[in-house]
């Protein structure tokens, strides 16, 4: 019985690890794809809203530093076309250029590559009689690149010999020819320094939001360039990017929810409903499963009363059969005491045939008693 009980048992668990992994074939799956089609949602969504946010600042940083080069482009133009200008029309022009856009930090000039013209003087003193090939190798290769390229480049940001963190528009001169076609002269530089930290502000680079950014591409060289603004690091794995557009190069800017793109928050309820359901799923399958188990154990259960009833029945039946087998001696009993013998040998005669079926109890006992008191 002990050795049924646990084989019944040992089907039973059986039929739960099975019913659990036919359950997790079909809905693991399923459920992993709800999970993965949420996450990409989640992820879409999460990519146009950092798009749209490093839209906007791409658009304020190239508009706020276009802006402040276009004056360099006015320098360019007024010292190629006037290379005798005096000291005071340069002063009158860079105060002009200064006070007309916030951010700019000097303006310089530098015939053959010296400095000889800066505004505002006061803080800048230091820079006069400076050659630009004097300056560090970063600002250096500026220089190089905008005589290779005979246009205005962006270097920077860079710590300035005055001081500071800026950005350096930098434009070659060169004077206009004096004969149509002829060939014009390098006349020297003209540099526009803006402050850093002004244009990344106007940008938007400095506002307090959920979504880090970051620019790489210093010295206008995208995304093979150096940090510019920013750490690229915490952006984590695979950022949305834009190009920021120089006029010599670019810049790359990059954007990613605080902390990296992550997955959806309703990730962890599709888990938990994928659990319960499986989990509710296999003891569902699990009770199909027992089923014809427990029909086989009722139908036993009624097989074993069945029989039980059965042989008590027998066993009555028998009983019942071995008394009526004593009925006609009985009753033969009876007739010989009553009819062939009278008197006292009679009563004598009758009173022996009472105690052979006496000995057996039961109703032929009760049968005598009845006859004595009626008879006899």
């Amino acid at each position: 019985m002990n050795a049924a009980a646990s084989h019944a048992k040992g089907r039973k668990l059986l039929f739960f690890v099975l019913s659990l992994l036919l359950c997790a074939a079909v809905i693991a799956p399923a459920g992993f794809m709800l999970l993965e089609t949420e996450n990409a949602r989640f992820a879409a969504r999460q990519r146009s809203t950092v798009l749209g946010r490093i839209g906007v600042v791409k658009a304020n940083l190239e508009s706020a530093l276009n802006s402040r080069l276009a004056f360099l482009s006015s320098l360019t133009a007024y010292v190629s076309s006037r290379p005798d200008f005096t000291a005071e029309e340069f002063t009158t022009l860079a105060q002009i250029i200064v006070e007309a856009r916030p951010g700019i930090v000097s303006v310089e000039l530098a015939e053959h590559d010296v400095i000889n013209h800066v505004f505002p003087l006061a803080g800048n003193e230091r820079v006069l009689g400076l050659r630009l090939t004097d300056l560090p190798g970063e600002q250096l290769a500026a220089l190089r690149e905008s005589l290779s390229r005979h246009n205005a480049v962006v270097a920077g940001p860079v710590h300035l010999v005055q001081g500071g963190l800026g950005i350096i528009g930098r434009s070659p001169v060169f004077t206009a020819s004096k004969t149509p076609g002829g060939s014009r002269d390098y006349w020297g530089q003209a540099t526009l320094i803006i402050d850093a930290e002004r244009l990344f502000e106007e940008a938007g680079l400095l506002a307090p939001t959920h979504i880090s950014l970051a620019i790489l591409g210093k010295d206008g060289q995208g995304e093979q360039g150096g940090s510019v603004f920013g750490d690229l690091g915490p952006l984590g794995r695979d950022p949305v990017w834009l190009d920021v557009a120089l006029p010599s190069g670019s810049w790359r800017l990059y954007g990613a929810p605080a902390g990296g793109f992550g997955p959806s928050p309703r990730a962890r309820l599709i888990v938990c409903l994928t659990a319960g359901i499986w989990l509710l799923a296999g003891l569902g399958l699990w009770g199909l499963f027992l089923w014809p188990l427990r029909l086989k154990e009722a139908v036993d259960a009624a097989t074993g009363a069945l029989k039980a009833a059965r042989d008590n029945l027998e066993q009555q039946v028998s009983a019942r059969t071995a008394e009526l087998h004593g009925v006609p001696l009985f009753l033969e009993g009876i007739h010989d005491a009553h009819f062939l013998h009278s008197g006292q040998a009679g009563k004598n005669n009758f009173r022996r045939i009472q105690g052979r079926y006496e000995l057996g109890g039961g109703e032929h006992s009760q049968l005598f008693a009845g006859y004595n008191s009626g008879v006899c």
